[in-house]
């Protein structure tokens, strides 16, 4: 029997391409090279508070501005939901995904979509949250 590669039978060493985009990172925020969505009303409902349609690799994620009180975390990627659960937010920031200035608590992972991500909130009082992310196009 020929030698064979693990990557060959599993799949993988490549990694994902990414898509041009000619005006990162000066279309991000500070030195930190991020989005940031703010002033979010997630209090009501269960809230959209990112929705991307494309293919992406998400790679930092931070909710910010909020009090320390039980809320809910749903993220559909693909169509499929990943997260569904609920836990009590920090005061101040809440590091999903990625690093922001050398520190966090977060997984250091890079979630690929290939249609969509969509990230949804729902806060027990709170009324002005941000969001924050990094999610860069690919081919």
């Amino acid at each position: 029997m020929a030698d064979k590669f693990l990557s060959s039978l599993v799949g993988g060493g490549a990694g994902f391409r990414l898509a041009p985009d000619l005006t990162y990172p000066s279309s991000k925020v500070g030195s930190g090279n991020f989005t940031r969505i703010e002033n979010i009303d997630a209090s009501a409902s269960l809230t959209t508070v990112l929705s991307l349609t494309g293919k992406f690799a998400l790679s930092y994620l931070l909710i910010g501005n909020q009090i320390a009180e039980t809320n809910r975390y749903v993220l559909t990627v693909d169509g499929v939901v990943i997260w569904d659960a609920s836990r009590t937010a920090p005061t101040t920031e809440d590091f999903f995904l990625g690093f922001k200035g050398g520190t966090s608590a977060a997984a250091d992972i890079v979630i690929e979509c290939n249609t969509s991500i969509l990230l949804q909130v729902k806060t027990a009082t709170d009324i002005i949250i941000y969001v924050e992310y990094l999610a860069r196009p690919l081919l």
